[in-house]
């Protein structure tokens, strides 16, 4: 049976002298050193490949994975490539594996040789939520979400936290595609919405990652982006 095992340097283990949970976000990881195996230039990025499409008779799922151009009526599309980039948000990856080794930890970094199981992935879910909506305040959001929330009056400055975890699902190329109006996606098993960031090239695929994402979303201006950096996210109390 396979267990959910976050690989790690042993100063970041959280069952030992750690006390900060650090998480990561999709700009990081594209930036981040190619050198690093846990890289990955494309993180949060897909494409969409119109062959034809009439935005007045095109589905609902058509429609959506081509906003915002599409909310032009009555415009017809056709051989056109979109590259499309999730909104900036906080992750948190694990593996899922049989058992830890010292070898499946080096594969992402030479000096992951620590590990620690998540047994119970919803409460750790639930943790997170609540760790999250008491530390996260303005400065952690990008200039642009930013301004959007400064823009605010006080009655809709409501905020909402979701927090989405599954298993990484691979494919050889992240690339739907829209025929008559009607999308083919490169992946079923996946809504959406969700598609960019849980789905990831077949050359990860022996990471076998289990994935936490972290999305702040206001119920106007939708998804809300976090800036660059990762976020070391204190576990207790301050002393």
């Amino acid at each position: 049976m396979t267990s959910l095992i976050k690989f790690c340097k042993p100063e970041h283990n959280i069952v030992e002298r750690c006390r900060t949970l650090r998480l990561g976000t999709l700009e990081y990881y594209r930036t981040l050193d190619p050198k690093f195996l846990i890289a990955d230039e494309n993180e949060g990025i897909e494409s969409t490949i119109i062959r034809d499409m009439n935005t007045s008779t095109a589905s609902p799922d058509a429609l959506a994975a081509t906003s915002p151009i599409a909310a032009m009526p009555h415009v017809h599309f056709a051989n056109i490539r979109l590259q499309t980039t999730f909104p900036n948000c906080y992750i948190w990856c694990c593996s899922r594996c049989p058992e830890p080794t010292l070898q499946e930890g080096a594969k992402f970094d030479d000096e992951y040789n620590s590990w620690y199981r998540v047994p119970r992935p919803d409460r750790f879910a639930e943790h997170l939520h609540s760790l999250l909506m008491w530390h996260v305040t303005r400065q952690y959001f990008s200039d642009a979400a930013r301004d959007l929330i400064d823009s605010l009056p006080i009655a809709e400055m409501g905020l909402s936290l979701t927090i989405f975890h599954h298993d990484v699902v691979y494919v050889d190329q992240k690339t739907q595609t829209i025929d008559g109006g009607r999308l083919n996606p490169y992946v079923l098993e996946i809504p959406q919405v969700l598609r960019p960031i849980f789905v990831k090239p077949t050359k990860y695929a022996n990471d076998r990652e289990y994935r936490f994402v972290c999305l702040f979303e206001h119920k106007r201006f939708g998804l809300l982006s976090v800036r660059r950096e990762p976020l070391d996210l204190p576990l207790f109390p301050a002393e």
